[in-house]
């Protein structure tokens, strides 16, 4: 995304996609993220403005597992080891 592409069309991604992000992440800069998540149809982006890339995580991690499991069924029945090609 910042140093080389995806690899995959983003703009393509037609579930339901969420991004957690820090603001004061140095490696990928927040206004990065913003113009990526504007283009992913129904995206949606939560930014923690105290945290950056690795303490977003740390400190969010009861929160992004709630996520994870609150949005677990609208992800259907994909798994990972599906190809999707």
């Amino acid at each position: 995304m910042f140093v080389r592409p995806f690899g995959f069309d983003h703009t393509s991604i037609r579930v339901p996609f969420r991004a957690l992000h820090g603001a004061l992440d140095r490696s990928v800069p927040v206004a990065l993220v913003k113009a990526y998540i504007a283009e992913i149809p129904g995206a949606a982006l939560r930014i923690w403005p105290n945290d950056g890339h690795v303490s977003a995580p740390c400190n969010h991690i009861a929160e992004i597992a709630d996520a994870l499991k609150d949005s677990s069924s609208d992800w259907g029945d994909f798994h990972p080891s599906q190809n999707l090609s």
